[in-house]
């Protein structure tokens, strides 16, 4: 939600899906991944959240992305399985299933 401290969570995997460990620049800071995951502190402010993630670790191949995530004006609640597209229907079950 722009205006709002939140935190993106990214998660390193294998070829296989494995979760790995490993240092990453995000946005050019540092973060280690703990059981395979990063969480970045945001505070978005404009319409989208740009992240630009660098892995070079050992055995993979060196990876650079910019990741444009979409910032809305409030929180957006649907049901399980309402999601704007069933693409989308993993992600938001794993998200609702870690709210307090």
């Amino acid at each position: 939600v722009r205006g709002r401290s939140a935190q993106v969570v990214l998660e390193l995997r294998n070829e296989t899906g494995a979760l790995v460990n490993g240092s990453i620049l995000v946005n050019g800071r540092r973060y280690e991944s703990r059981a395979g995951q990063v969480a970045v502190p945001v505070s978005p402010s404009g319409t989208s959240l740009v992240l630009v993630v660098e892995a070079d670790l050992k055995e993979y191949q060196y990876l650079r992305q910019e990741i444009r995530l979409p910032v809305s004006d409030s929180i957006q609640n649907w049901s399980i399985g309402t999601a704007p597209n069933e693409e989308n229907s993993a992600w938001w079950r794993k998200y609702q299933s870690e709210l307090p």
